[in-house]
């Protein structure tokens, strides 16, 4: 009886480690275009929040879900990518000069080489991670970089990943800096309506990006200045 235990336990194991790797060796590309806009603007208001309230493992599990639901990512790969992003923004938060937040880069080099496997699409995964982090940088030092630049930077790591001109992605960016100044503004004074509005902005933006990454060609180009 304790043998036929230990057998059952060993395959359960065995079963369980085909199962992980299975998930997370073996790729499975994925248009990463096909993201639902409404629902990644649902989410990542969510993610804010966790980040702000300092609740690392909402954060974790929301962003596991967005691998699975908007990225398609099999179930131990979308817990391993959550791992990476979770850790390379609990990293960045809790350092105090540059020389700190560049200890989050390798996390984000892991989280851009993981959407790299589930991606049909090449991505500089170097760049993109780089410039992951100088955007959060620079975030923390709005005395020093204006909201302008924010959307420079917003619209540079869509080029990145998307791989269009980055004046495509100006009605993208503006949106969701306009969503940035919100929460910034408010503080801790945040109520549960004001994070609904800002998710309603965030929703507006990624609509605009789902667009923006769909057209063949963008022919115009607006100015979006705050």
């Amino acid at each position: 009886m304790f043998q036929k235990f230990w057998k059952i336990c060993l395959i359960s194991l065995f079963t369980l480690i085909a199962w992980i790797a299975w998930d997370i060796l073996i790729p499975r590309p994925y248009d990463i275009r096909e993201f639902e806009p409404v629902e990644m603007g649902k989410l990542e208001a969510a993610m804010w929040k966790s980040y702000y309230e300092q609740k690392p493992l909402q954060l974790f599990g929301q962003l596991t879900q967005t691998m699975r639901t908007q990225f398609k990512a099999p179930f131990w790969k979308s817990v391993q990518l959550g791992y990476f992003a979770t850790r390379a923004a609990l990293t960045f938060q809790e350092g105090k000069e540059r020389k700190e937040y560049l200890q989050a880069l390798p996390y984000l080099e892991c989280y851009y080489q993981g959407i790299q496997n589930l991606s049909f699409q090449s991505i500089n995964i170097e760049k993109a991670a780089r410039h992951e982090l100088e955007w959060w940088i620079i975030r923390r030092e709005p005395h020093l970089h204006s909201p302008k630049e924010w959307k420079i930077w917003i619209s540079e790591i869509a080029e990145t990943l998307y791989q269009k001109d980055d004046r495509a992605f100006q009605l993208y960016a503006h949106l969701r800096v306009e969503a940035m100044l919100k929460r910034d503004a408010l503080g801790k004074q945040i109520t549960d309506q004001d994070w609904r509005e800002i998710e309603e902005k965030l929703q507006e933006s990624w609509m605009a990006l789902y667009t923006a990454v769909h057209k063949p060609r963008v022919r115009t180009y607006i100015n979006y200045n705050l």
